[in-house]
């Protein structure tokens, strides 16, 4: 079966048996091929920088600026937003808004 009429059977709502199974193929292939990949060197730091990230939260909120100051470090603003905004899909912090005196509305994070 082509791409072409798979896709032609799913926008003509025709679900059949050869459908599904060609799927469930193609569905093992992402699999095994999500399954053979490593992470890069990046995201090896990163993941090293996220845990740093989880031991230095507290109960009270924390703001980038906060965790940049205990950090250290040439870490940017946009590397470590970056690392909570994964941390927050993740599940593991949370993020609410705070309001700073002459600056409006920031984000905050605590742990999950």
């Amino acid at each position: 079966m082509t791409r072409r009429e798979r896709l032609e059977m799913v926008i003509a709502n025709t679900i059949t048996e050869e459908l599904i199974e060609d799927c469930k193929v193609e569905l093992e292939k992402l699999n095994a091929s999500n399954a053979s990949r490593k992470p890069t060197a990046q995201q090896k730091a990163n993941a090293e920088i996220a845990n740093t990230i989880l031991g230095v939260l507290t109960e009270e909120p924390m703001m980038v600026e906060d965790i940049l100051a205990y950090l250290g470090g040439d870490y940017t603003r946009q590397r470590i937003s970056g690392i909570l905004t994964n941390l927050v899909k993740d599940g593991k912090v949370v993020a609410t808004d705070v309001k700073v005196k002459g600056k409006g509305k920031r984000k905050a994070y605590t742990h999950a």
